[in-house]
């Protein structure tokens, strides 16, 4: 009988320490994802970013291109009623793809 009321004490403790080592990993594992998850939004802002960067010097430079084959067909080289296509989005490859310019 003694030694079941001396297990017992030992047992409750036990139970409460895994219970709070549970509740720690829990709590540590919650916090990693939040700063996982704040880390990923920061890139994911960078990244938007750079590829509005990169779209708005993509664009730029069509319509550059564009503009000076507008510029050539008006001085005779291809008749003035043929205009090049003038890509109105960045992610608009289109002619690239068919193997036009």
């Amino acid at each position: 009988m003694s030694l079941i009321i001396n297990l017992t004490p030992n047992c409750h403790f036990k139970a409460h320490q895994e219970r709070a080592y549970q509740e720690y990993v829990a709590n540590k594992a919650r916090e990693r994802a939040i700063q996982q998850e704040q880390y990923f939004e920061q890139l994911i802002t960078t990244i938007q970013a750079e590829l509005n960067s990169i779209c708005n010097i993509y664009t730029t430079l069509m319509y550059d291109s564009m503009r000076r084959k507008i510029i050539r067909f008006d001085h005779g080289d291809i008749p003035a009623q043929i205009t090049p296509r003038i890509s109105t989005s960045c992610f608009d490859r289109e002619p690239f793809m068919s193997g036009e310019g």
